[in-house]
């Protein structure tokens, strides 16, 4: 085992591992990989991580596993010597075209170098997200994928609605792209290593569409920046 997951302390080598644990985990070590070709850091997993994704049902193990192998070979496929994952508007447009859907023009006018893209199917689930956000979040890979989101990170109730306001008139006759109306806004990691704090700032939505009048998911650019430690009148709830 320790060959296989090098990161691990001898003590979470100890535990059995199961398939998936261990091929998501090695999937993950190649995609810090590719993450460190373009610049950025990022921690595979830990411990605790591991523990926790090995603990879940198999079937929500699979389902894991499928959905970060098919984000970490899109991002694989899209990797060229010839541009850096930093050109936000060419990695999404290189991104789209290999998924095969659309975005109004006029989206990658508003895209600034340093923003946080990502990519939703119609379910709502998400297929991609741009590599900046990984130089914010302190969480590892093998978290993020492994807990819902409101368990990662809190921010105040009442964003979420909003949020959830402006995907429905997304998906539902908006055809173009539209600026946000959600508030810039707190959020704190809830159980990463250094807890960290953001302000949060939504720019613009837009749908996506596999043809004409065939909408088929939607995506969204943002921002994020660090509220240092000292700032400890944040309001989250």
């Amino acid at each position: 085992m320790e060959t296989l997951l090098p990161h691990l302390s001898s003590a979470a080598r100890a535990i059995p591992l199961n398939r998936e644990t261990i091929q998501i985990c090695q999937q993950m070590d190649r995609f810090v990989t590719l993450l460190r070709k373009h610049g950025y850091e990022a921690k595979s997993y830990r411990d605790s991580s591991v523990i926790h994704f090995n603990s879940l049902e198999q079937t929500q193990r699979e389902t894991i596993f499928r959905q970060f192998q098919k984000y970490s070979d899109l991002c694989a496929e899209v990797d060229s010597q010839d541009f850096s994952f930093r050109a936000s508007k060419e990695l999404t447009a290189r991104i789209l075209k290999k998924i095969g859907v659309v975005a109004p023009v006029n989206f990658f006018d508003t895209l600034d170098q340093g923003d946080i893209v990502e990519i939703y199917d119609a379910n709502g689930v998400q297929v991609f997200r741009n590599f900046d956000f990984y130089e914010h979040c302190t969480y590892t890979l093998l978290d993020l994928v492994s807990y819902p989101w409101y368990e990662l990170l809190e921010r105040h109730e009442s964003i979420t609605g909003i949020i959830g306001g402006h995907i429905q008139t997304i998906m539902g006759n908006c055809n173009e792209t539209v600026p946000s109306t959600v508030p810039v806004h707190s959020m704190r990691e809830i159980f990463s290593e250094e807890k960290r704090m953001f302000y949060s700032k939504f720019k613009y939505f837009a749908p996506l569409f596999s043809g004409p009048g065939k909408k088929t998911g939607f995506i969204c650019s943002g921002a994020l920046s660090h509220i240092p430690e000292a700032h400890d009148n944040v309001v989250f709830m």
